[in-house]
C-alpha cells in the first residue's frame, strides 16, 4: 500500500497472528523498553547542524551587508529581499527542525522514515527554539508507534495508518508545544544571557575563573555533559557562540601550543609521543579538535600543567569584554574561527595568548628537563 514501511507491517503481521492464535499481543508492553539516549546526548549529536547553519547565517550576513551597502545598483537590489528571507528561515526552523527529527529518530528508531515525517511535520510549530524541537521530537517518539499499533487493531488500511501516524501524530504534536514555544525560548534567552554577563568584563577576574574551569572541566568529561550543550543553546539563532570562542582558545590551542612546543623542543619523547604530537597539532590548527592530545604530557608535568591553565585563564580574561563582538566555534581552522568573530583582532589576539603560553610553558619545562639530565651524563662520561 502507499507511504508503508516495514514495522507497520510487521505489527500488522504479528498482530493478526496473534488473533489467529488467540495470543496476546502488547508491543508496548514493560517487557518490551527500547533504551533512549539522554536529552543532552541528542542535543549534541544535533553539532553538525549548527555549525553548517552557523557558517551558513554568517555567510548570508556578509552578502547581505554587500548587497544593501549597493542598494542604488537594481540588480543588487532584486537580490536583497530573497536573501534576508533565507537568512529568516534558516535562524527560524533549520536548528529547531534537526533538533526535532534527530530526538524522535534516535528514540524510535524502529518506525524510520514515519517518524521522520511526523517530527518534521511537528518542528513547524518550534520557531526559533531548540528546546521546543527536541520536546516535539520526544512526543512524537512517544506516540507515532502507539498510533500505528492502534490503526492496526481498528483494521484501519495500511495507507490511512501511516496517513494519521506520520501526518497526524506530526500535526497534533505540533499544536500541542506550541503554547510551550515562548516559556522554552525563554529558558534558552536567560541562559545566553548568563553567559553573556559572565564575560561581559564586569566581574573581574570573572573570565580567568572561566577559563580556567573550560580546561579542568574538558578533563573530567564536563565538555560534552556541560560546554558543549551550553554552547549549542548560544548558538540556537544561527550565531556563533562566546563558549565556542573560550573552547578554541583554552582547549583547541592550549593543545597545539603543548604539542608543538614537544616537537621543536623535544625533551624525550618516544615514538608514539612524537606521532601522537605531530597529529594533534595537525588537527587542532586545521580542523579544531583532539584536544585530548594534551592531556597525558599536563599529567607528567606540573610546569606544563600550570601553563595550560594560566594560557586558559590569560586568554579567556581577554575575551572578557564586549562578548557579542568574539563570537566564534572550534571545529574550524584556526583562519576562519578567527575570522568568525567580528572583533576578529581580538580573537586573534587572544588565541595567539593561549598558544604562546602553552607553547613557552611546554618548551621552558623540556628545556629543564634536558639541563637536569645533561650533568648526570657528564659525571658518567668522566
Amino acid at each position: 500500500s502507499v507511504a508503508t514501511n516495514s514495522y507497520p507491517r510487521a505489527v500488522s503481521f504479528a498482530h493478526a497472528l496473534a488473533t489467529a492464535w488467540k495470543m496476546t499481543y502488547h508491543p508496548f508492553s514493560s517487557s518490551d523498553k527500547f533504551v533512549t539516549p539522554q536529552w543532552r546526548s541528542v542535543l549534541n549529536a544535533t553539532l553538525p547542524a549548527f555549525w553548517a547553519v552557523c557558517l551558513a547565517c554568517r555567510f548570508l550576513n556578509l552578502v547581505l551587508a554587500k548587497l544593501v551597502s549597493n542598494d542604488s545598483d537594481v540588480n543588487m537590489n532584486a537580490w536583497t529581499e530573497p536573501t534576508r528571507q533565507l537568512l529568516t528561515a534558516i535562524q527560524s526552523y533549520a536548528l529547531p527542525t534537526a533538533c526535532c527529527v534527530v530526538m524522535a529518530t534516535s528514540c524510535a528508531s524502529r518506525h524510520g522514515s514515519t517518524a521522520v515525517m511526523a517530527s518534521c511535520t511537528a518542528a513547524m510549530a518550534c520557531r526559533q527554539s531548540i528546546l521546543a524541537g527536541l520536546l516535539a521530537g520526544w512526543l512524537v517518539s512517544l506516540v507515532v508507534g502507539r498510533v500505528v499499533y492502534r490503526c492496526i487493531v481498528w483494521n484501519i488500511p495500511a495507507t490511512m495508518t501511516n496517513l494519521a501516524a506520520a501526518g497526524g501524530t506530526g500535526a497534533a504534536v505540533a499544536i500541542v508545544v506550541a503554547p510551550l514555544v515562548p516559556a522554552l525560548q525563554g529558558i534558552t534567552m536567560w541562559i545566553r544571557l548568563a553567559v553573556h554577563v559572565s564575560m561581559s568584563g564586569m566581574i573581574p577576574g570573572a573570565g580567568f575563573v572561566i577559563g580556567c574551569l573550560f580546561c579542568f572541566g574538558s578533563k573530567i568529561g564536563y565538555y560534552h555533559a556541560l560546554c558543549l550543550p551550553v554552547i549549542l543553546i548560544e548558538m540556537e539563532l544561527g550565531q556563533a557562540s562566546i563558549w565556542g570562542a573560550i573552547d578554541e582558545c583554552t582547549l583547541v590551542l592550549v593543545s597545539a601550543g603543548i604539542c608543538s612546543a614537544n616537537l621543536m623542543m623535544p625533551s624525550s619523547l618516544k615514538e608514539t609521543d612524537v606521532f601522537l604530537c605531530k597529529r594533534a597539532v595537525r588537527i587542532n590548527l586545521l580542523c579544531g579538535d583532539f584536544i585530548e592530545a594534551a592531556y597525558p604530557f599536563m599529567e607528567e608535568s606540573r610546569l606544563v600543567n600550570a601553563a595550560g591553565y594560566l594560557a586558559s585563564g590569560i586568554s579567556t580574561e581577554f575575551l572578557a569584554r564586549n562578548p557579542r563582538d568574539i563570537l566564534s566555534l572550534a571545529y574550524l581552522p584556526l583562519p576562519v574561527s578567527i575570522l568568525l568573530a567580528n572583533d576578529w583582532h581580538r580573537m586573534a589576539l587572544a588565541s595567539f595568548i593561549a598558544f604562546g603560553l602553552s607553547f613557552a610553558g611546554t618548551a621552558i619545562n623540556n628545556l629543564l628537563l634536558i639541563a637536569a639530565r645533561t650533568p648526570n651524563n657528564q659525571s658518567k662520561t668522566k
